[in-house]
């Protein structure tokens, strides 16, 4: 078996702009993000914001090779400059005072611009690849062009090279992190986006290229102290014509924590949102499908649709079944009525016959048997129903890889993530029954590729920071395992037609939960349900809809149907107290799951 290069450890930020290119594959957002617009890239860690912005430089567009490589270079007219977060001003390690932090950002912004610079007039790149939006700039006009930089940006390059004004800011940057007071002193009182429009238009009128856009690309602005921000984010209200910003960041919007919402840009009239999580389900197919075809050409696997590799979900079709849908969805049913008599409490008052399911009409079959189907084969996998009045009972011999598994199901579960996509496919890859022509997946590999996942999931959860909620006595992770619990009781308690998997941030929620679910939205264990025209960043909690990432509904005793039911009020959550259901075994002295 050839091991997959897809791997977990696969992060962007340590992969250089031709590595990134050779595994693209474009999202369904990219498009949005090659317009002349400013650009919020809205996702948690994983989602690929990072990805997204190095493939907007000319280095990533150069060497990509897809089918789409060629359309998007003719839509892409700026020059990128590609500036990541750093550990002298990012706010998660942030140990030094503000000023040091300051003046690392301009510094580095500056750095980064220079070395674009030399890229666009340098003729080819490292790899021998052309230059996209190449620039003319002879000795003469590069003498100019330094000469002029170094007086406005008030800097001593030895030389009159862009190479020497590079090493110079690469010397400064060494400065700051030495604590040179006269360098920190004189880059934290100079606005960064100032400098850097400054170089840009001096550099333009050198090539002859006047009206060339340039964009810088800033990523995880959410680690961004006050300081940075509150300078970055009012240039997205006013700012120039030849500079745009693409800013990726979490769900929440923390400078309306600084500076208060009518100071900040609007989404639609300053800036364009491009969201990559809770992205809709035929987006999400195209994009794991995409993902899929070329994971599968870098395994050096034989060519196999992702849906003849996974086979079919249960929820779709119960393996092995002959039949027509309806006939199998009302045996299905049918069967568990039998032993569920809540499920047939509720057949008998919706007046369901099964055994005359052609009389129904389309609509009264879509209300009541495509409706709860998959519901049912979600319970029949978890549960087990005793004879007489005994509550129904946790498996002891577990199917509950059934509702999870299948092409489909994969693909709702890992959500369209690219990391979760590397890692989940990497091993289902090494557990493939491989033949001449094609391979398949065993849906035990792929649940244990899954759950292997959500454990490293939980993993990362577990070392985000320790904030903690007094009024309610609940950490991040108690939170999230406090709501996963919630849903799963009651999904497989008594039986209801659409139980809830949602919830929404309700007036009864204490101020101090805040944090921790802004926590949730930056690691990707919470998904904000957007609204038809509703906010693209959430400035405010209260009213807002969000559910679980699907791969947090796999784990044992917190399993929750993937799919966006009713909603319910987070305080109702909070105040809930829920245990597991029973196990099979008849001594237990756990009760049946019960919401109080």
């Amino acid at each position: 078996m050839t091991e997959s290069v897809w791997t977990f450890e696969q992060n962007a930020k340590r992969m250089t702009p031709a590595e990134v290119a050779s595994s693209f594959v474009p999202h369904p957002s990219f498009r949005e993000l090659t317009n002349l617009d400013h650009c919020y890239v809205v996702g948690p860690r994983g989602s690929g914001k990072t990805t997204l912005l190095k493939m907007l430089q000319g280095e990533a567009l150069m060497a990509w090779q897809g089918r789409h490589a060629s359309n998007a270079r003719s839509r892409v007219n700026f020059s990128s400059v590609f500036l990541p977060a750093d550990t002298l001003w990012s706010t998660q390690t942030r140990s030094a005072p503000p000023e040091i932090g300051k003046a690392a950002f301009v510094l580095q912004a500056l750095y980064a611009l220079v070395e674009t610079m030399k890229y666009r007039s340098s003729g080819e790149d490292a790899n021998g690849n052309a230059i996209f939006d190449p620039a003319e700039l002879g000795h003469d006009r590069e003498v100019s062009l330094v000469k002029t930089l170094r007086q406005g940006w008030r800097i001593s390059p030895r030389g009159n090279s862009l190479a020497a004004l590079s090493a110079h800011l690469d010397l400064l940057l060494l400065e700051v992190s030495r604590r040179e007071k006269s360098v920190v002193r004189q880059f934290s009182n100079v606005d960064a986006l100032d400098l850097i429009s400054y170089g840009v238009r001096t550099f333009n009128r050198e090539v002859g290229q006047d009206r060339h856009r340039w964009a810088l690309l800033l990523d995880e602005m959410e680690l961004a102290p006050p300081e940075i921000y509150n300078e970055i984010v009012p240039f997205v209200r006013g700012g120039n014509s030849t500079l745009i910003l693409k800013i990726s960041t979490s769900p929440f919007d923390r400078y309306y924590e600084f500076a208060g919402p009518q100071y900040g840009p609007m989404a639609g009239n300053d800036f364009r949102a491009v969201h990559l999580a809770g992205l809709p389900r035929t987006a999400v197919h195209t994009f794991s499908v995409g993902m899929w075809n070329s994971a599968v050409k870098s395994a050096g696997l034989p060519p196999t649709r992702i849906q003849d590799a996974l086979g079919q979900s249960s929820i779709q079709k119960r393996a092995g079944s002959t039949g027509s849908t309806l006939d199998i969805q009302g045996s299905v049913i049918g069967k568990a009525a039998a032993s569920d008599p809540d499920l047939a409490k509720w057949l008998k008052r919706r007046k369901v016959d099964l055994t005359q399911l052609e009389s129904m009409t389309y609509v009264q079959r879509s209300a009541t048997l495509r409706k709860v189907y998959p519901l049912v084969v979600f319970r029949e996998a978890l549960l087990t129903f005793p004879d007489g009045d005994e509550p129904a009972r946790a498996r002891s011999r577990k199917k509950q890889y059934e509702p999870f598994t299948g092409a489909d199901a994969v693909i709702t579960a890992l959500e369209g993530n690219p990391r979760w996509i590397k890692t989940a496919y990497s091993a289902m890859f090494d557990s493939a029954k491989i033949g001449a022509a094609a391979f398949s997946v065993q849906p035990t590999a792929q649940w244990d590729a899954l759950a292997h996942l959500a454990d490293r999931f939980e993993s990362l959860m577990r070392v985000m920071p320790s904030q903690r909620s007094e009024s309610t006595g609940l950490g991040f992770n108690a939170l999230i395992d406090k709501i996963a619990l919630y849903f799963h009781a009651v999904n497989v308690g008594k039986f209801r037609s659409d139980p809830p998997t949602t919830f929404v941030v309700d007036g009864g929620v204490p101020q101090d939960v805040y944090p921790l679910l802004t926590l949730g939205l930056y690691s990707g264990a919470l998904v904000h349900v957007r609204d038809k025209g509703g906010e693209d960043t959430i400035t405010d909690y209260r009213g807002k809809r969000f559910r679980l990432a699907y791969l947090l509904a796999i784990r044992d005793n917190l399993e929750s149907p993937m799919r966006l039911g009713k909603h319910v009020a987070l305080s109702r959550v909070l105040a809930s107290q829920v245990r597991p259901v029973a196990p099979e075994e008849p001594d237990d002295p756990i009760g049946q799951s019960v919401l109080f």
